[in-house]
């Protein structure tokens, strides 16, 4: 018996959390080494903030990450709603995705206008599904991913385009896709390109 959306989600959604966990660890560590630097050079006199300020302003970039990861995590492990907004879900699988990139010298950019793709009424977790299995895939194939939305006559579309001069090979499992696909999601997968597509409103 096929898998169903739910225990595929909840296995993409593990994958996530594995990944965010080693970035939040790696950021919490970099807030609390800059902070004790900021706090142990301010402790003697005379101390310029000029002198600090780098190690501040990466304790505040680190915290920021923790932050956005996490509300990510919260906002992903919630159960979902419908209507799904596909920026804002786009936005959350990037905060978890783009970070463990970066950090293993990859690159996962979000380009353009996301917020004209509006939302969907297909079920919240087969839009979950689609867009963190393609963003998983893209990340682990490709060393430079490129996001962005587009709107046109079949309906929005998550595109992620592979930005390396020689493209490896990409797939997104099949259980995956046709899971998705039975609710109305066409996820398309070519050598640099991965295409998720929603019903437009209403169809």
């Amino acid at each position: 018996m096929p898998a169903s959306v739910g225990e595929l989600w909840l296995d993409a959604l593990e994958r996530l959390c594995g990944r965010a966990a080693h970035e939040l660890k790696g950021a919490l560590n970099g807030v609390a080494v800059n902070l004790e630097v900021v706090r142990s050079r301010c402790e003697r006199a005379g101390t310029a903030a000029t002198a600090v300020a780098s190690y501040a302003n990466s304790a505040s970039d680190q915290l920021g990450i923790v932050i956005e990861t996490t509300e990510a995590l919260l906002a992903l492990s919630r159960s979902a709603r419908t209507p799904t907004d596909i920026a804002r879900l786009t936005r959350h699988v990037h905060a978890l995705v783009g970070p463990a990139a970066r950090s293993q010298g990859r690159r996962f950019d979000l380009t353009g206008p996301l917020d004209v793709l509006g939302a969907t009424s297909v079920d919240a977790d087969s839009a979950r599904l689609a867009i963190a299995a393609s963003a998983l895939s893209a990340a682990d194939a490709w060393s430079h991913v490129v996001c962005h939305g587009e709107t046109n006559g079949t309906g929005p579309t998550v595109r992620l385009e592979c930005r390396d001069a020689e493209p490896a090979s990409c797939c997104i499992d099949g259980a995956i896709v046709d899971a998705v696909s039975r609710e109305g999601i066409q996820v398309h997968v070519d050598s640099s390109t991965i295409s998720i597509t929603f019903p437009r409103s209403g169809a």
